[in-house]
């Protein structure tokens, strides 16, 4: 639910408003993987919708628009993760993420807390896995995570792939960063 209210004033307009959000919680605790990488992003997107052909073809439209480079499709109960290597300034990001048709909450939660880092899980729940499923070929060539890059190989993900996207990656120290929460 969300509630504005305007008050004009003689020279003026004094506009407040707040946001209230219920989600159910599992109580699970779970952990996740940020897409902040030193003052760059990673292109991460959480779909709840569970028809993959709807999801690919988001995911081909913004790598088009954006040349973006091949991104990697994780199933979950509810829907899809995807992820892309390539490092986003953040007006870069915002822009992809507004043209995007992941969840809205996903989204803008973000928005609204001081890290400005979005989060996509990593641990499993007792009914809800998260398994890879396939990779979007895209137009590698923008510098890429080696953390993110290296954390896909330890997940499973498209060996001989990754291999291939080794000579973008960026020389970056920064360490992931991951987040625990309960979910």
């Amino acid at each position: 639910m969300e509630k504005k209210w305007t008050l004009r004033l003689p020279r003026y307009t004094l506009g407040f408003g707040f946001q209230i959000a219920l989600k159910p919680r599992e109580g699970v605790k779970v952990v996740g993987v940020t897409n902040k990488v030193g003052h760059y992003y990673l292109p991460f997107f959480d779909y709840d919708i569970t028809n993959q052909a709807i999801v690919e073809n988001d995911v081909r439209s913004l790598q088009e628009t954006f040349t973006l480079g091949d991104a990697f499709l994780f199933r979950t109960k509810k829907g899809f993760h995807v992820i892309i290597l390539d490092l986003l300034t953040g007006e870069e990001w915002r822009r992809v993420l507004e043209e995007s048709n992941c969840d809205e909450e996903y989204k803008s939660i973000p928005l609204h807390n001081k890290a400005r880092v979005w989060v996509l899980r990593l641990s499993d729940k007792p009914d809800n896995h998260i398994t890879y499923v396939d990779y979007l070929e895209g137009y590698n060539g923008r510098p890429i995570s080696e953390p993110h890059r290296r954390l896909l190989l330890a997940r499973g993900v498209d060996k001989a792939r990754l291999e291939r996207l080794k000579i973008y990656s960026s020389a970056t120290t920064e360490p992931l960063m991951y987040a625990g929460y309960e979910a």
